[in-house]
Order: structure tokens, then C-alpha cells, then sequence
């Protein structure tokens, strides 16, 4: 076998391993067939890009929530500040009626 590793320019575990999977794709021997090896191999990876995604997705739906309440606090520092400098003009306001004093 080593002659045969050397004469393919590998390495005789790598030949071994070679002659091992074709063992087990051919029936000779019990295991995972390379195509199992490959899908599994396919659906490790995608489960890292998924769950990746699914992590940058998480973040933007906390940054767009984060927005939204600074958001929101910045109209009510608004609204707290303009009723504030109503009343000092003397500006009332009883619901949609706006009375001046």
C-alpha cells in the first residue's frame, strides 16, 4: 500500500481512508456512505449560516425596538417641553380645545 501512496503523490492514512470509505460504499464494511458524509457534512454548515442569520435577525429586531422607544421618548421630552412652555404663555388645553388666558 505504501508503494501505491507514493506512486499517487498522498500519504499511505490517506489512501487507507480512501480504500476504507470505498469499503463501506460498496457494502464491504458497515458505516456512514459518503454520500450520508456529504449531507451531513451540507447541513452542518447550513445549520451554522441559519443560526447565524437568525442571531443577526434577533439584534435587528432589538436595535429597530430600541429605536422605537427612543423614539417615543424623544416625542414625550417633546410634548412634556411644549405643554410646559404653553402653560407659561398662558395656553390651556382641555382636550381638542385650546383656550388662551
Amino acid at each position: 500500500m505504501a508503494v501505491i501512496a507514493r506512486n499517487l503523490g498522498i500519504s499511505e492514512s490517506g489512501l487507507r481512508r480512501w480504500v476504507a470509505w470505498a469499503d463501506v460504499d460498496e457494502g464491504k464494511k458497515k458505516g456512514v456512505l459518503s454520500e450520508g458524509l456529504v449531507e451531513l457534512v451540507w447541513l452542518c454548515r447550513e445549520n451554522r449560516v441559519l443560526s447565524t442569520e437568525n442571531e443577526i435577525l434577533k439584534c435587528a429586531a432589538a436595535c429597530f425596538v430600541w429605536g422605537k422607544v427612543l423614539l417615543i421618548q424623544n416625542n414625550l421630552d417633546f410634548l412634556l417641553h411644549f405643554s410646559r412652555q404653553s402653560a407659561s404663555l398662558g395656553v390651556v388645553r382641555f382636550g381638542r380645545e385650546v383656550r388662551i388666558e
